[in-house]
């Protein structure tokens, strides 16, 4: 029978969200201020520990760039001279060999018993997939592995190529691990649990769609419709923000079940009319969600019929010199430039939706197509004035509502 290591002969390693080794009371982490070289050799071997890394593995993981060391051979004897030096001095340990060389190479010490959190998140995630298994051992199999992941993988090595590739694999296997617990929890109604762990989960991953859309629908299924209409509001703003991107439909419907539920019944008008207002005194047009665009839009052609009253719809694109259109990811911070320069520039009556990355559709009430070009030609001035590059051209449509035929 196995023999347990005493709890000062385990050397406890953290990659996850941070970078640190414990051993006892005695914490070394990456604020010590080495090199970072020094750090990125301590955590390549750390991390490849069961691998046992050729030497040129070494250098190519040090040195991706060859011309970055003139003599990498002897610069990373360097190196391991002064990573030894920063373990001894940082854990208090002057007999305990952390690196050393063995078959033509350097390893961390593989007799030394150590607990990385990689290895243990990566073990209880495969544990918790396998099949057979009674839904509540896999859940708390699940769970027991999601606390291991705090974060990006090494995140200040984050520049070197094969934490990068390393860090990717692993957000890919939390993403798996927590989705696959929110269909567990699913199937349980274990709802409480799903808003636990999807709040902690789009902190860490903030750019994942599906974990929103679980914690959405969880706010809903416990009755908090008020807090899933926020943060819908709040995922839409933070992905067209951030990424230039809309929302897919699967969120949009969902948006639509809570549109119906949210409202509870009430009898006082003027509490109704309170809810309906505005927070603030916004200047410009109403920026609004594209399914709201659509609505609005519905309104005015069943009006026109009544009214006859003249409203333009405008498409402005931003493109580039090639006349292909932005990609929005790419150019996030001229597409929201883009946005601003146009709410700004329009009636408080008018309103502004996002089609596509970087399109915009419009609605001009009470003017007629030469008026609405004058307003396209300002903005584009506007833009241009803001923007200062050359490297980007508007483009835009305009077409009047027509009326709903009865």
């Amino acid at each position: 029978m196995a023999q347990t290591k005493p709890e000062s002969e385990t050397i406890r390693i953290h990659t996850l969200g941070k970078f640190s080794i414990q051993r006892g009371e005695h914490v070394l982490t990456q604020s010590s201020g080495k090199p970072k070289q020094v750090w990125l050799l301590i955590e390549y071997l750390i991390a490849n520990r069961n691998a046992g890394p050729r030497i040129e593995q070494l250098i190519q993981a040090l040195w991706a760039d060859s011309r970055s060391s003139a003599d990498p051979m002897n610069a990373l004897k360097n190196l391991v001279y002064r990573a030894r030096d920063l373990l001894r001095k940082g854990l208090h340990d002057d007999e305990t060999e952390f690196i050393i060389y063995s078959q033509g190479s350097y390893l961390w010490n593989p007799e030394l018993h150590c607990v990385v959190d990689e290895e243990e998140f990566r073990r209880l995630s495969a544990l918790a997939g396998l099949p057979g298994q009674k839904a509540a051992r896999q859940i708390a199999l699940y769970q027991q592995a999601i606390t291991q992941y705090r974060g990006d993988f090494l995140p200040n090595s984050s520049y070197s190529p094969w934490v990068i590739a390393r860090r990717e694999e692993l957000t890919g296997l939390y993403l798996q691990s927590v989705r696959s617990l929110c269909l567990l929890l699913e199937e349980t109604q274990e709802y409480t649990e799903m808003i636990a762990l999807c709040e902690s989960a789009t902190a860490l991953v903030p750019f994942d769609e599906s974990l929103h859309k679980y914690l959405t629908g969880s706010y809903l299924r416990t009755g908090q419709n008020s807090k899933a209409l926020a943060h819908y509001h709040y995922v839409t703003e933070l992905f067209y923000r951030e990424l230039g991107v809309n929302i897919s439909k699967n969120l949009r419907d969902l948006y639509r079940q809570i549109t119906k539920t949210v409202h509870k019944a009430e009898l006082d008008l003027s509490v109704i009319k309170e809810s309906l207002r505005e927070e603030a005194d916004n200047a410009g047009a109403y920026y609004c969600d594209y399914e709201i665009f659509k609505n609005l839009y519905r309104i005015q052609a069943r009006s026109l019929t009544r009214t006859g009253q003249s409203i333009i719809v405008a498409l402005m694109t931003l493109m580039d010199d090639n006349g292909m259109i932005v990609n929005g990811s790419e150019a996030v911070s001229a597409v929201n430039l883009f946005r601003e320069v146009i709410v700004h520039n329009l009636r408080k009556g008018d309103a502004v939706a996002a089609y596509s990355s970087s399109q915009f559709i419009l609605m001009l009430p009470l003017t007629n197509l030469e008026n609405a070009e004058g307003i396209m030609q300002r903005i584009t001035r506007k833009f241009e004035t803001s923007y200062k590059k050359k490297d980007l051209k508007i483009i835009f449509t305009l077409r009047p509502i027509e009326p709903l035929e009865k």
